[in-house]
């Protein structure tokens, strides 16, 4: 027996509970026609913005991705001067090199190609969900429910529906741990190790937020695995180079290479230099390894984790239930963690299906000790629920709270899958055909009923608008034929088309700083700011006028009539007006 009070046997092949959550279920012929169908919905539900929903563009940055897209393409090159809000941008271009190659290869549109292009491959992020599952536990059920509940899971539908780094980051991360699961010593792990090194450079060098959750993950695993499990000598072999490895990654190309990165961002992150934050953690990953080393050598205790009980999982289930509870109530009444944004009482209705899919993870982690790699799961779980809370408690604007949902469901969707069936195997005093019955219409009503959240109502969202209407992104067509007046100059609007102001129509754009302009009930108001940031126009719609979105982190504020008004008067000149869309120029500059 092993130090867990599991034998060789189960350490390997995923324990006795392989056997109890249907390993062979994948012998009667679902497994194919399940996943595809899972896969084909998981992309179906991230394109609905640009097919049924009625925008052209989906995502607030999309045209600071259209912008670098376009220079790599026009020019040949990364625009190195790059002048947008996301000034690191340019340099996790991954995706932008992808969209660019498939652009030249297919002569197709940018925007096209980036709108349903990058949704759909963001989409297949269930095929690496399925495969982990089956890894870990050993039983293709788990793996296709996990796989069903990760497709349907808002934030996720939500991120990855928009064409951003975030979507293709989240999708290699993924990757990145099913090769590490898969590593193994011998001759034959070559090509694992090949594939998981090129997992780990593409996630570097596309989104550096799904970078740092991945290597936190591993890390939190290695450390937990080591001091609660005996593990044999090849583990941590395994685990010293895959860290060291993003280690060097960091050092090599976010500290030196990428001077703006390490000095706007792990900066601002942290509040101290990159070089300290990044040094310490290069010397406390050779402590910690160290210590666990030394922990092996002298201290001969493991954990053993005790079989549970009906009675222990309804405690879970009960306990889960009231911390559901107790954070959809704080979300709504007090607001996102980490933000000052305001979340509409209304967002408890429409959360209750993804919370119920949550209190059905309860279960998870009691059973998940029992498979060899189930530990994986809780880590990577608690890694980010860490990060979560310490991001939370330090008011970060960087690595943002709520930036951490998209990741913190997938190992907790997985725990859902792992409880539900579980929790199935708890009614085997049932018919079996009632039980089925039961079990498949539950699912299926809150699979739709969790994934009918994914594109939940401005108003719920803090009056955040993600899309851009086609009259939109005329306004800005208009602004690029007819600019020549603005050279040199700001346009002010919110963040949302400051980016395609910015990335489409070439113009200078306000981004976050021109509250006064847009709000003021008078020029007088917005004067000073409008003379500082040299702002020679206003690009105004009535998407904008519902909710003016600046920072990520505040509401969008609609703009009040008394604001609206100051614009018909001058210094301001209309100069465009198609009903949806208005233009004015200040102090009289005619185009």
């Amino acid at each position: 027996m092993t130090g867990n009070g599991e034998s060789e046997h189960e350490r390997d092949s995923g324990g006795e509970n392989a056997i109890l959550t249907g390993g062979t279920w994948g012998s009667r012929g679902y497994i194919t026609p399940a996943l595809l169908s899972i896969i084909f919905s998981s992309m179906a539900i991230r394109l609905l913005p640009p097919t049924t929903m009625g925008f052209h563009i989906w995502g607030s940055d999309s045209g600071e991705y259209y912008s670098i897209i376009d220079s790599m393409v026009t020019k040949g090159r990364v625009p190195v001067d790059y002048e947008g809000w996301g000034f690191a941008y340019p340099f996790f271009y991954g995706f932008e090199v992808l969209v660019g190659a498939l652009q030249l290869l297919s002569g197709i549109d940018i925007l096209p190609l980036m709108v349903f292009i990058i949704p759909a491959l963001a989409a297949l992020l269930v095929i690496p969900i399925f495969t982990i599952s089956r890894e870990v536990f050993a039983s293709n059920r788990i793996a296709l429910l996990a796989a069903l509940f990760v497709s349907v899971s808002p934030s996720g539908i939500f991120t990855t529906s928009h064409p951003m780094p975030g979507a293709l980051g989240d999708l290699f991360g993924l990757l990145v741990f099913y090769f590490y699961l898969r590593l193994r010593p011998g001759k034959d792990s070559l090509p694992m190790w090949i594939a998981m090194g090129l997992s780990i450079t593409c996630v570097m060098f596309v989104h550096h937020m799904s970078s740092y959750f991945v290597f936190i993950s591993i890390g939190y695993y290695t450390v937990l695995r080591e001091i609660f499990f005996r593990t044999k000598k090849w583990e941590m072999k395994r685990d010293i180079p895959v860290l060291y490895f993003f280690m060097i990654f960091i050092v090599v190309y976010w500290l030196i290479l990428v001077e703006p990165f390490r000095e706007r961002i792990v900066d601002d992150a942290f509040g101290i230099s990159a070089w300290i934050v990044v040094g310490g953690a290069l010397v406390g990953l050779t402590v910690v390894l160290g210590l666990l080393e030394l922990r092996k050598r002298m201290i001969d205790w493991y954990y053993l984790p005790h079989y549970p009980d009906e009675v222990f999982l309804h405690q879970m289930l009960f306990i889960m239930s009231i911390l559901a509870v107790m954070v959809m109530i704080a979300i709504a009444f007090i607001g996102v963690p980490g933000t000052s944004v305001d979340v509409d009482e209304t967002f408890m209705l429409l959360a209750i299906p993804l919370f119920v899919m949550i209190i059905l993870s309860a279960p998870g982690p009691a059973f998940a000790r029992f498979y060899s790699k189930g530990l994986f799961i809780i880590a990577w779980l608690g890694a980010i629920l860490l990060s979560l809370i310490v991001m939370s408690a330090t008011e970060n604007t960087v690595l943002l709270p709520y930036r951490h949902t998209q990741y913190l469901l997938e190992p907790l969707l997985i725990l859902s899958a792992l409880g539900v069936v579980e929790l199935h195997r708890m009614m085997s005093n049932w018919d079996s055909h009632q039980r089925r019955v039961i079990l498949t219409a539950g699912l299926i009503l809150l699979s739709i009923g969790v994934g009918f959240s994914g594109y939940p109502p401005r108003e719920i969202i803090a009056n955040f608008q993600e899309g851009t209407v086609y009259e939109e992104v005329q306004g800005v067509y208009w602004v690029r034929e007819y600019n020549n007046d603005l050279e040199g100059n700001e346009i002010a609007s919110d963040h949302r088309m400051s980016s395609l102001l910015f990335g489409i129509g070439g113009v200078g754009a306000s981004w976050d700083s021109a509250y006064h302009t847009i709000h003021g009930a008078s020029y007088d108001e917005a004067e000073e700011e409008i003379h500082n940031q040299n702002i020679s126009a206003v690009f105004m719609d009535d998407e904008i006028k519902l909710g003016v979105a600046l920072l990520q982190w505040e509401n969008a504020v609609p703009v009040s009539d008394e604001a609206l008004e100051k614009f018909e008067d001058p210094p301001f000149v209309r100069v465009l007006d198609s009903g949806f869309v208005q233009v004015y120029l200040i102090k009289n500059v005619t185009v």
